[in-house]
This record gives structure tokens, sequence and C-alpha cells, in this order.
């Protein structure tokens, strides 16, 4: 067992949540229907309202702060109550790392929304944090947890990586208004690093590093579609962003071999194969949840995030880094 983990008699790990936005909203769902978890706490600019989090792009579920928790302004008097186990850090991108050292230096596990930060050194500074705490250190790309992406990674692995010709993998919606930094590049990193790092977070998990890359604004707004190759001559594409006020929210992929071609599109996956066309069933699972109670089980039994560890995340923010640059010719 990792040192320092948290073995408690009535097993509920005690979780303080930062920040109410959009995002807080719905990590504060997951938490209340978590298997594990308890929420002890939360720190917001504004004590809680009725109506939890900003309206944002997607049909998720959030959720009210309960009656009689306790409520901080300052989020420092949350990451210093030692009857708190772990920090759920979901404020604006350049909080993450203060906040997360703070945490793991007063012991606690950190679930961090993504992207763990802006900079890669930052990143680099908050892992040998994690590592000397010996706490569990994860971030929060949900996009792993959805079980279309998962079946994903079966049929690669089924099919072997070197069998993919073609690959691509779009995500778009709207220019974001429920968040006014989010449209401040400086704050959010843009599209690029807010939105399509999943994405890029998936391309590097199921194919590895390209051996190049390419990058170009796809259509108007803050938008990229990127072109990695590999040595095995497969081609990865991402594209997608923020698109126009009112554009709805789609993400999706197709995956292609010589023989088989997955594809998802408007919440179905599909396998086209010679032996013909078959829908594949999806369940009706909240990643989110799925998401909060595997944080939740390995702060437990003290066991590093191994479907989402720290390194690739800090991966999928330095590939998005470099593409936005490409993209804008710095």
């Amino acid at each position: 067992m990792k040192a320092g983990a948290v073995v408690r008699v009535d097993g509920k790990l005690r979780i303080g949540l930062i920040g109410l936005g959009f995002m807080g909203g719905v990590h504060l769902a997951a938490i209340l229907r978590s298997e594990g978890g308890e929420l002890r706490g939360v720190a917001a600019r504004r004590p809680p309202q009725r109506s939890v989090g900003a309206k944002g792009n997607l049909q998720v579920e959030s959720a009210e702060v309960p009656d009689g928790t306790p409520w901080h302004a300052d989020w420092r008097e949350l990451v210093a109550n030692p009857e708190i186990d772990a920090i759920d850090i979901c404020t604006p991108s350049p909080l993450h790392k203060e906040i997360a050292l703070a945490a793991l230096g007063a012991g606690k596990h950190v679930l961090c929304e993504k992207p763990m930060a802006l900079d890669t050194s930052d990143c680099a500074e908050m892992m040998r944090a994690a590592d000397s705490s010996g706490k569990v250190f994860m971030v929060a790309y949900v996009v792993r947890f959805m079980e279309a992406y998962r079946r994903a990674r079966l049929f690669i692995e089924r099919v072997g990586r070197d069998a993919v010709r073609s690959c691509c993998f779009y995500r778009r919606t709207g220019l974001p208004a429920w968040g006014g930094w989010l449209t401040d590049a400086a704050q959010s990193g843009g599209a690029v690093v807010d939105l399509l790092s999943h994405d890029l977070d998936q391309v590097l998990s199921l194919f590895g590093t390209p051996a190049a890359m390419r990058a170009e604004r796809f259509g108007a707004g803050d938008t990229l579609k990127a072109l990695l190759t590999y040595p095995s001559g497969l081609t990865a594409t991402v594209q997608g962003g923020w698109y126009g006020a009112g554009e709805p929210f789609a993400a999706g992929f197709t995956i292609e071999t010589g023989d088989e071609t997955l594809v998802y599109e408007d919440g179905t996956l599909t396998l086209r194969a010679p032996a013909g066309e078959r829908a594949i069933p999806l369940s009706a699972d909240d990643p989110y949840l799925a998401q909060m109670n595997y944080f939740i089980g390995s702060c437990r039994s003290g066991q590093s995030p191994a479907l989402c560890p720290p390194a690739e995340s800090a991966a999928a923010l330095e590939i998005s880094v470099a593409l936005r640059r490409l993209r804008d010719g710095q």
C-alpha cells in the first residue's frame, strides 16, 4: 500500500470540493452518489445557492449542496481541515497548481479537473509533489470513463495497433458562455487545451507519441484540425473546437482498419465489418460517477490511478499546447 493511504473504519473517504461552477456542480452530484465518499465541505467565492453551477454545454447531472454542509470563502481553510481526506479541485485552470500543491502538502489525496495546469513545468512540479506526499493524484479526464471510448480501446487491442490505418476524433461546441474565464486563452488555454485535450489524450493513450504533427484552423472560431502521423503509416486526426454561439455539443470518432470500422456518432457505437454492420449497445452509466468511484477506490486502496495516470495527463497538456502553437504559427 502507498505510504500515507487513508483507511477508515467506516470506509468513507471524506471529500472537500473547491469550486462550484459548472464542473463543480457535476462533481458534487458524483460525490453525493458515490459508493465510498462523503462530502465534508465546499469552498467557493460565494455561499452555495439552491441552484448550483452555471449551465454548461452538456446534459449531465448537477446537484445542490446539502443543507448544513460547511462552506469556506477561502479554499485554504478547507485544505487545512484535518477531518478531510481528499480535495476535489473544480476551479478555473490557473488555480489548479496552487491548490493541488497545498492539498498534497497537507496530506490530502487530490482529484483535479483537467487540464492539470497550463504549463508543463507546473505539471512536473505537481507530480513531484504527489510522489513525495505518497497520496493519490488524479486528473479528471472523464472521457477515459465513457464506455464508447473504453470499447474503442478494446477494439484496438483486438485488431492490433498497427492494423489501424486511420482514425478521427472530433469534439465541438459553441463558444462557452458559462464561465467568462474560459474564453480567455491565457486562463484556459483556449479550446485546444480545455476541450480537444480530451481527444488528444485518447490518441496518445491509444497510439503513443506521434512521429510528426501538423495543425491548422478548422472553420471559424477557436478551432483545430491536427494531423498526427505514426511510423506504422497511421494518420490520426483530431478536429473541432469552439464554434459560434448556439452550436450544439457533439463528439465522436471513427477508427478504420483494412477490414473493420468502429464509429461513434450521435451517441451510437457501430461496428462495420465484412459480415455486416451492427450497433454495439452502450450502458446509460454516468461517466462522472464512474470517475469519482474510481478515484475514491484508488484512495481507499492507496493505489496509483492506473486508468488515468498523471504522467499521461501531463502529456495531453504538452501536445495540446504544442498543437495550438503550430496552429497559430508560433
